[in-house]
C-alpha cells in the first residue's frame, strides 16, 4: 500500500474517490490504494505530513470537476502543494451548485424555463449571478436599454462629488408598475464609480426609496445639464425586465428561477450554475510563517458569488454602494495574503462574481503567468499591499504578472481593473494582453498628491491594452498612475482605442501627484482626449514614445504648477486636428507651461499642427511662435508636406533604431499612410 514515504502524489476524484483510501494511487485496486474525495480529507491528510516532519512537496491531481460548498483554506500548515489536472483534462474549480430539473414555462407572456428552489423559498439561499454554459447570463433589467430618472434626492443641488443620498423620489410614472420592487437592486454609474444598492424600504404612494447602503458620490438632479454627478439609474432582478433570450429573474418570494434561453438552448442541454461561494481558494499565511510555495497549473476556475458591500477607507461605520475607486477592498475568487513564492500558471478565470485574483499585505513573489482571464464581474488581478509606514512584514513585492490574457471584465462591477496595484513596489507587469475594460486596464498607485507612498519601482513593460472604457464611466487611462512613483518605468506598451462618458480619458495617464517616473518606448493611438495626460506631477520623464491621433490634444497637462512636471523629449507627435499640447480644463495654461518638451518630432496629417490654444478666445499657436516665445521644442521637427511625409515614411527603420520600439511602430505607421 502506497503512502508519504514512497508517493508525492496524491489524486482526488469526487466522481469516484473514498476519503477512505489511501489517496496515493489514481484507480482503487482492493488494497487500500485510491483517490480521495475531499478537499477536507486532503488538508487533513497535508497537515499530518508536515506535523510528522515530512516537508517533501506535494502534487495534488485533481481528477474531475470539484464542487466547492466552503473555501478551501491554505494556511502556513499547508506548504508546497502544487495543484493541477490530471491526466492534461479540462478540470473546472466550481464554486456553486448545479441546476437541475427546468421545465417550461411562460413569464411577462414569453415562453421560458423555470425551477422551483426551495432554500430560495425558505431564505437559506439567494444569489446574484447565474452561469449558463461557461458563460454570465444577463439578470433582468429595467428599462432594458435605457435609465431611470429621480424626482428628487435626498440631497439634489449638493456642492461637491462626496455629498450622496441615502434616498431618492422616483420620477412619476417611471416605477408604478414594478410589482415586486422590493427584491431589486438599485444600480447607477457616475463619476469614475458604478453603484449598486438594494432596496430597505419603498413608499408606493410617495415613490420613496430608501438605498440600504450609502452610495459614495454625489447624485444630482439637474437633468438639463448632463454632468458626471447626474442620478440616471436602473433596477435589476425586477420581473418587468425579464424579456429577451439569455436573461434569468430569481422570484424570492415565491422561490422560482426563470431564464429565457439563447437559440439551441433548451432544458436538457444547459448546464445552469449559482454560486455558493465567494471565494474558491484562500491562501493565508501569517507575518512570521508565511504561507509558501503552493501553486496551481492547468485548472479552470468559475462561478463564485458577487454579492458585495462596499468600503471607504477613511469611514469605518457604514455600508457603502460602492468602494470609493476601482472595487479596491473587494474580494478575488482566488486570494493571498501574507503568501511567498507561490504562483498561478495556465489556468483559466471565467464566469466569476468579483475579482478573479486578489494579492492582500505580505505578499512576495507571488507569479501570475499564462492565465487568461474573462467573463469577470469585477476585475482580473487585484493586488492592495499595506499603505506607507505599515511594518515591512506587512509589505506586498517583487510579484509577477506575466504573458496573461485580460479581457471582458468589470461584467456587473463597472469600475474593476484589468490589472490593479495599491500599496505595491517592486512588481512586475509585462507582456500581458487586456481589453474589453471598463474602466482603466492597468493602475498602480493609490496616494493622491505628493505624500509618501508604498507604490513605486513597479515595472509596466510590453503590454498591449486597447479598447479600454466602453461608455459607462469617466475618468480613465488604458495605463494610469497615481502619486509619488520613483523607479517605476513604463515602456514598450502598445495602447490604443479608449473612450468614456464624459471626459478624463488618456492612453496614458499620470494622475495626481505622479512624480519620478518614466514612460519610453510606447505606442499609444486613437484615444479620447490625449494621448498622454500629466496632472499635477514632478520630474515625469516622457521619452521615446509615438502619440498619435489624441482626438482633442496629443499631450494634456492639467494646471500650473511652479516646477518641471514633466519633460518630454524625442517622442513622435501625429496630429490630424488635434492641439499638440493642451489641457482639459481651461485654455489659457499657457504661457506658462511647467513642463519641458524638446527633439520631438511632430507630424500634422492634414495642415500644420497648432501647439497650443491661448486665452478665452482659444487663440492657435504654432511652430514659430511656440518655440519663439515659449521656449519649448526648439530642437523639434515639424513634417507636413506629402513629400516630406514621404521621406518620412522611406526613412522607418531609421526611426526605429532611433526610439527603440522594434517591428511595433510599424505597425503604426502602417495606420498612418492609410489617413
Amino acid at each position: 500500500m502506497k503512502n508519504f514515504s514512497n508517493s508525492a502524489t496524491i489524486y482526488l476524484s469526487r466522481l469516484n474517490g473514498d476519503d477512505r483510501l489511501s489517496g496515493y494511487a489514481p484507480i482503487a485496486n482492493g488494497f487500500g490504494d485510491g483517490p480521495i474525495q475531499s478537499f477536507q480529507r486532503l488538508l487533513e491528510m497535508v497537515r499530518s505530513m508536515r506535523l510528522c516532519n515530512v516537508l517533501n512537496p506535494v502534487t495534488v491531481k485533481i481528477m474531475d470537476d470539484v464542487y466547492l460548498s466552503d473555501t478551501v483554506l491554505l494556511d502556513e500548515t499547508c506548504n508546497d502543494i502544487c495543484f493541477e489536472a490530471f491526466d492534461d483534462k479540462t478540470i473546472r474549480i466550481i464554486g456553486g451548485k448545479r441546476i437541475t430539473g427546468f421545465s417550461k414555462d411562460r413569464l411577462n407572456g414569453v415562453e421560458c424555463l423555470s425551477v422551483f428552489l426551495p432554500d430560495v423559498k425558505n431564505g437559506n439561499w439567494t444569489f446574484t449571478d447565474l452561469y449558463v454554459n461557461g458563460k454570465r447570463a444577463t439578470i433582468s433589467r429595467y428599462p432594458r436599454n435605457s435609465f431611470l430618472k429621480a424626482e428628487t434626492t435626498e440631497y439634489p443641488n449638493p456642492n461637491g462629488e462626496f455629498i450622496p443620498s441615502k434616498w431618492f423620489i422616483a420620477e412619476k410614472n417611471s416605477i408604478e408598475t414594478v410589482d415586486d420592487i422590493e427584491h431589486a437592486t438599485v444600480s447607477f454609474c457616475h463619476y469614475f464609480i458604478d453603484e449598486h444598492s438594494p432596496i430597505e424600504s419603498y413608499d408606493a404612494e410617495t415613490r420613496k426609496i430608501t438605498l440600504q447602503y450609502l452610495p459614495c458620490m454625489t447624485m444630482a438632479t439637474n437633468y438639463d445639464s448632463v454632468n458626471p454627478s447626474t442620478f440616471f439609474y436602473y433596477l435589476e432582478n425586477v420581473r418587468k425586465g425579464f424579456l429577451e433570450k439569455g436573461d434569468w429573474y430569481l422570484d424570492i418570494k415565491n422561490g422560482k428561477l426563470y431564464y429565457l434561453p439563447l437559440d439551441g438552448q433548451n432544458a436538457e442541454n444547459i448546464e445552469v450554475f449559482a454560486p455558493t461561494v465567494k471565494q474558491l481558494f484562500s491562501i493565508v499565511g501569517n507575518e512570521q510563517h508565511k504561507a509558501r510555495n503552493i501553486r496551481f497549473r492547468n485548472l479552470s476556475f468559475t462561478c463564485s458569488k458577487g454579492e458585495y458591500i462596499g468600503k471607504n477607507e477613511n469611514t469605518d461605520d457604514q455600508a457603502y454602494a460602492s468602494d470609493q475607486q476601482s472595487w479596491v477592498f473587494a474580494f478575488g475568487a482566488v486570494s493571498f495574503e501574507n503568501a511567498a513564492n507561490c504562483s498561478i500558471r495556465h489556468c483559466k478565470f471565467y464566469a466569476l462574481g468579483l475579482h478573479a485574483i486578489e494579492l492582500k499585505t505580505g505578499c512576495t513573489a507571488i507569479r501570475i503567468e499564462n492565465n487568461e482571464i474573462h467573463d469577470i464581474g469585477g476585475g482580473g488581478i487585484k493586488v492592495l499591499g499595506a499603505p506607507y509606514g505599515a511594518p515591512e512584514t506587512q509589505n506586498s513585492q517583487y510579484n509577477v504578472f506575466n504573458c496573461n490574457a485580460i479581457h471582458d471584465c468589470g461584467q456587473r462591477y463597472y469600475a474593476a481593473c484589468g490589472i490593479l496595484l495599491a500599496h505595491t513596489s517592486h512588481n512586475e507587469i509585462s507582456d500581458n494582453t487586456i481589453f474589453n475594460i471598463n474602466y482603466t486596464g492597468i493602475s498602480v498607485g493609490w496616494v493622491w498628491g505628493y505624500g509618501e507612498s508604498s507604490t513605486y519601482a513597479n515595472i509596466i513593460r510590453r503590454n498591449h491594452v486597447h479598447h479600454i472604457g466602453m461608455g459607462p464611466l469617466s475618468d480613465m487611462g488604458a495605463i494610469y498612475l497615481l502619486g509619488k512613483q520613483d523607479g517605476t518605468i513604463v515602456e514598450g506598451n502598445i495602447v490604443h482605442d479608449v473612450e468614456s462618458k464624459h471626459g478624463g480619458t488618456y492612453g496614458l495617464y499620470a494622475d495626481e501627484g505622479t512624480s519620478f517616473a518614466v514612460f519610453e518606448s510606447n505606442i499609444v493611438y486613437n484615444t479620447m482626449l490625449a494621448s498622454i495626460h500629466v496632472h499635477l506631477g514632478h520630474q515625469t520623464v516622457v521619452q521615446n514614445n509615438v502619440f498619435a491621433f489624441g482626438k482633442q490634444n496629443i499631450v494634456n497637462v492639467s494646471i500650473y504648477e511652479n516646477h518641471s512636471m514633466a519633460i518630454f523629449e524625442r517622442n513622435v507627435f501625429v496630429a490630424d486636428r488635434e492641439k499638440i499640447y493642451g489641457n482639459s480644463y481651461k485654455h489659457n495654461l499657457y504661457p506658462n507651461p511647467s513642463f519641458f518638451s524638446d527633439d520631438n518630432l511632430i507630424i500634422g496629417l492634414s495642415a500644420q499642427p497648432v501647439f497650443a490654444k491661448i486665452g478665452e478666445e482659444a487663440r492657435p499657436v504654432y511652430f514659430e511662435q511656440w518655440t519663439s516665445v515659449y521656449g519649448l521644442d526648439k530642437n523639434s521637427k515639424v513634417v507636413v508636406t506629402q513629400q516630406d511625409l514621404h521621406e518620412y515614411f522611406e526613412n522607418i527603420p531609421s526611426l526605429i533604431a532611433k526610439i527603440g520600439i522594434e517591428k511595433t511602430v510599424a505597425l503604426v505607421f502602417e495606420q498612418l499612410k492609410k489617413q
